[in-house]
């Protein structure tokens, strides 16, 4: 083996420079490295939040899809009036008048009202507003003016402004 300090000064020094660029070449080499792996450790987290994220969007739209099954909606006056209708004569209330209120569009949904007058006792009055809001449906009296005849009298005059509201069929595509 050869002695270094035997070596020349012009060797030496090479050999000095040489030890300083491979070093230089491999902090550099894993630094690169370094870097690269570092921004695929960021890539992945970022894939991994935005698959998690598509999960909870899928279980939230499947969710609003079952929600959306479940409430029961009207989608034309005539039935809505129907429906209601229908509902004061199985409570036995004599209704006086229904008519139908314009339909409001919205984007993301479609409201529909109507006006009722109806005659009927302070409780049967009670029971009908607690059955049409009951959370099986998707309606809500807006407006209630009640005037009673005279004291002598139980029945009272009621009238009564409802709403439901339908929504668009393409709120859940976007």
């Amino acid at each position: 083996m050869i002695d270094p300090r035997r070596l020349p000064a012009d060797i030496q020094k090479i050999l000095g420079v040489g030890v300083v660029v491979f070093g230089l070449i491999l902090f550099w080499m894993g630094q690169h490295m370094y870097k690269n792996s570092m921004s695929q450790v960021a890539d992945y987290r970022k894939q991994r939040q935005r698959v998690i994220l598509e999960n909870e969007i899928g279980k939230k739209l499947e969710n609003l899809n079952k929600m959306r099954d479940s409430v029961v909606s009207v989608r034309e006056s005539s039935r809505f009036l129907a429906e209601i209708a229908k509902m004061t004569g199985q409570m036995g209330i004599g209704m006086k008048s229904i008519a139908a209120l314009p339909m409001q569009r919205h984007r993301e949904y479609i409201k529909l009202g109507l006006e009722l007058e109806i005659v009927c006792t302070y409780n049967e009055l009670g029971n009908f507003i607690a059955r049409i809001e009951s959370p099986g449906s998707f309606v809500h009296v807006t407006e209630l003016d009640c005037a009673k005849k005279d004291a002598q009298h139980e029945e009272m005059t009621s009238k009564i402004t409802l709403n439901t509201i339908y929504f668009v069929e393409t709120l859940l595509e976007k």
